[in-house]
């Protein structure tokens, strides 16, 4: 009897026809192709999925030429498509600033072809075009921008807005304070199980300040330990985000077996009573947003949400992990798990909550516990033969002062209700019941 899903659909007065009912394609197959003009890359995708049977489409044929005629500036034949996509990512040599079109066809199996099909674009003349901004500074990051203040360092302690970073010899951090309170119960740590041993690296020193700017601060470190090497190089940025390189190997020639290798992040338990985690690209469809439930032991996983929403072919991986309460928290982020050992029955993130007498630590009120996130690099038996390197970031929230009046903003952008997204009077300002 109880109800577990319910969902709402704000039906409007129309539709778009190709919404509501199929409608042929008007060209003999779906092609699309941009341009990045200051990088000169070019992307080509061509769908075969519309063609009454698409495994007759063996290939795409593509050419890029200017649209005034000349020779082929790139061509090339696709012959593998990806869920029935042919794609190709050219780097291009510096295109001249004009009009250009690329023409492509399908090739099918017995030897015809579908198409052509083109695409124009024109490239533009920037500094002739931009001429109010091109080649001025207004683009220029290598600056203190405002709302954010310069960043200060004292030793190992690095002070972006509102936040205090003690990083310890990888750029890891032994504390983390955000608005005067520390989030973390002890140093993050990374812990390897060496022969069904649990060791974990000790990380003692201190890392060698590179650059010191006002807007950015750049960091190296290295370390040995459990049979490995290891190295970070890394830098925190004005607005408080640091980003990790860490690289880990064996500390001589001959290759490590690996039971499991884990970096852990022990918060302390009053500061992480609440868990988000999405799926990549910001997938708000695959996502978990809970308070933490008592009791010992491993709280949450990955496994939880499900392999098949982090889009991995192998592993848990997901993006995105923030524990914090109301007032601050950690924002764990990675593009991917380059680096990684992934394993489809080892989650890459958990959340366990252990006894601070474990770790051989105490918080202010005593021997209590703190709740801490694993990054379970390697989980299962792996024989490290070349050094890996895994990419991180780590920022404490808030990550920026917050606007006046922000707690009576609310927006957005499905259509269910409005509020804030218009700061000029059509949003919070035109409302009458701000409270």
């Amino acid at each position: 009897g109880e109800t577990l899903f319910r969902y709402f659909a704000y039906l409007g007065g129309s539709y778009p026809a190709e919404w509501m009912s199929y409608i042929p394609p008007k060209e003999p197959f779906p092609l699309t192709a941009s341009l990045n003009p200051i990088r000169s890359n070019l992307s080509i995708s061509g769908d075969r999925y519309y063609l009454p049977d698409p495994a007759q489409a063996v290939a795409l044929e593509y050419a890029l030429r200017p649209k005034a005629g000349g020779p082929a500036l790139a061509e090339g034949r696709l012959e593998t498509a990806r869920l029935d996509y042919f794609t190709d990512f050219r780097q291009l040599e510096p295109l001249a600033a004009g009009e250009y079109v690329l023409e492509a066809v399908l090739r099918l199996r017995d030897g015809s072809r579908l198409g052509p099909v083109s695409r124009e674009f024109r490239k533009l003349d920037e500094a002739k075009e931009f001429a109010e901004w091109w080649g001025t500074e207004l683009g220029n990051i290598e600056r203190v921008i405002p709302p954010f203040t310069p960043m200060s360092v004292a030793r190992d302690r690095v002070s972006p807005w509102g936040r205090t970073y003690d990083l310890g010899e990888l750029g890891l951090p032994d504390a983390v304070e955000s608005q005067g309170e520390a989030l973390l119960a002890g140093p993050v740590r990374i812990v390897a199980v060496v022969g069904g041993r649990e060791q974990t690296i000790a990380l003692e020193g201190r890392p060698d300040i590179t650059e010191r700017k006002d807007w950015r601060v750049r960091f190296e470190g290295r370390a040995k330990g459990a049979g490995l090497r290891l190295s970070a190089t890394g830098w925190v940025e004005q607005d408080g985000l640091c980003y990790l390189e860490l690289t880990y190997g064996p500390d001589g020639r001959r290759p490590v077996t690996l039971d499991a290798l884990r970096i852990e992040w022990p918060f302390r338990a009053e500061a992480a009573e609440c868990l988000l985690c999405y799926g990549p690209g910001g997938n708000f469809s695959t996502r978990t947003t809970k308070v933490l439930p008592a009791g010992e032991g491993r709280l949450w996983s990955t496994l939880d949400m499900g392999r098949m929403g982090a889009s991995m072919t192998v592993g848990s991986f997901y993006p995105v992990v923030w524990l914090g309460n109301e007032q601050r928290g950690l924002l764990w982020w990675a593009d991917s798990d380059r680096g990684w050992v992934p394993d489809n029955d080892v989650p890459a993130h958990e959340v366990v909550r252990t006894r601070n007498a474990e770790h051989g630590m105490r918080n202010s009120a005593g021997a209590g516990t703190q709740v801490v996130l694993r990054n379970n690099l390697i989980g299962k038996p792996f024989e490290l033969s070349a050094p890996r390197t895994v990419a991180l970031s780590y920022m404490a929230s808030p990550f920026r002062p917050l606007a006046k009046n922000w707690r009576a903003v609310s927006a957005s952008f499905d259509g269910t209700f409005t509020g804030g997204a218009d700061w000029d009077g059509i949003g919070y300002k035109a409302r009458k019941d701000p409270d």
